[in-house]
């Protein structure tokens, strides 16, 4: 398989294609597709989505899903920059320091492919552990709250700066409402 095949491939179910429909586009075989996403697998996703030719995002999305794993409450930290998943985490805890490690994380996987990236801006849904994790990870970034859905909303006291404006994602830009 040529690298450029692969690189599309991957990309295409990063972004939420299922693996049939991306190796019928890349003109693949689903089991060749799924032993290549297989391989990846030990790696992490910053270090894959680089070297497939992404550029680190500027402007970030950071979000948490609640969820069960069994019968426990856990969560799944993520972050996302344009149409990619940049970071999946998971903590059993809610804890502004247990987001800070998973977030973490990414900031670490980032910082070893580029040693100069800054997150410019961070969307929150408002969350008080996510966003205090932001603010320590990322204390130069410009952090807004609003939906999740992308949609613009004031901020609801849950933010300890009154300032914070909220932004909104265009794309893969983040704009100040």
């Amino acid at each position: 398989m040529r690298p450029e095949v692969a690189r599309d491939a991957l990309l295409a179910t990063h972004g939420g294609l299922s693996l049939e429909w991306c190796a019928t586009i890349c003109h693949i075989s689903p089991m060749a597709l799924y032993r290549v996403i297989c391989a990846f697998g030990q790696h992490s996703l910053v270090s894959v989505l680089t070297r497939c030719g992404l550029r680190l995002p500027a402007y970030i999305l950071a979000d948490e899903k609640h969820s069960r794993c069994l019968t426990a409450k856990v969560y799944l930290p993520t972050i996302v920059g344009g149409r990619v998943l940049w970071h999946l985490g998971y903590s059993d805890a809610k804890s502004a320091a247990a987001f800070t490690q998973s977030y973490g994380v990414f900031q670490q996987a980032a910082l070893e492919q580029e040693p100069s990236y800054r997150v410019k801006g961070a969307l929150t849904d408002g969350f008080d552990s996510t966003v205090s994790s932001m603010r320590t990870l990322f204390p130069g970034a410009r952090l807004g709250c609003g939906a999740v859905s992308f949609i613009c909303q004031t901020c609801v006291g849950s933010l300890e700066k009154p300032d914070v404006r909220c932004m909104s994602i265009t794309g893969s830009v983040v704009r100040l409402c």
